[in-house]
């Protein structure tokens, strides 16, 4: 799995097919599972939260000019 430093304020999303831990290295993003709703959960810099397989998860740009989220495998 890739990191994510493309990101945009439009929503874009991914599906994760095995669990991950996304931490927010730089700048601050949105992230949501919910398609329908995307209020999002706000993560900067060195908050991280687990994400299990099987979810698409929806991210954006909250703050700032630029972001990157490490992904990595549990």
């Amino acid at each position: 799995m890739a990191n994510i430093s493309t990101i945009t304020t439009a929503w874009q999303s991914v599906t994760i097919t095995a669990d991950e831990i996304w931490q927010v290295r730089d700048g601050t993003v949105d992230i949501d599972t919910d398609a329908t709703n995307q209020l999002g959960l706000q993560l900067r810099p060195g908050d991280a939260v687990k994400i299990s397989a099987g979810k698409t998860v929806y991210y954006r740009l909250s703050l700032g000019s630029s972001a990157l989220i490490a992904r990595v495998a549990v």
